[in-house]
């Protein structure tokens, strides 16, 4: 997916994870610690990526304080941002182009 990004300069990215289940322990470390930062030195700032999350993911999200809130990431290279509806997620997108 990164090779794909770099070929066509895609820093803002909608990733539709609806019927998705967590990620593993191990796979979320490795996004947080390795990847997200990975995608900033490949892509360029800032990288935008927005999750759309059916409702119960996001509240086990939001309950857990495992993965970040899209808050912590305001202002930095890398910014994320976690939604239930697309409408939601383009328009975080189309703002954060805008910004």
């Amino acid at each position: 997916m990164l090779a794909a990004a770099q070929l066509h300069h895609a820093r803002y990215w909608l990733l539709d994870i609806r019927r998705r289940h967590r990620s593993a322990p191990a796979t979320l470390a490795w996004l947080l610690g390795t990847y997200y930062d990975q995608l900033v030195r490949t892509l360029g700032p800032p990288v935008c990526m927005v999750y759309f999350t059916a409702p119960g993911l996001r509240e086990e999200f939001m309950q857990d304080d495992v993965v970040p809130e899209p808050y912590t990431y305001d202002g930095r290279p890398f910014r994320m941002n976690q939604t239930i509806t697309e409408t939601d997620a383009v328009a975080w997108l189309q703002a954060e182009q805008r910004a």
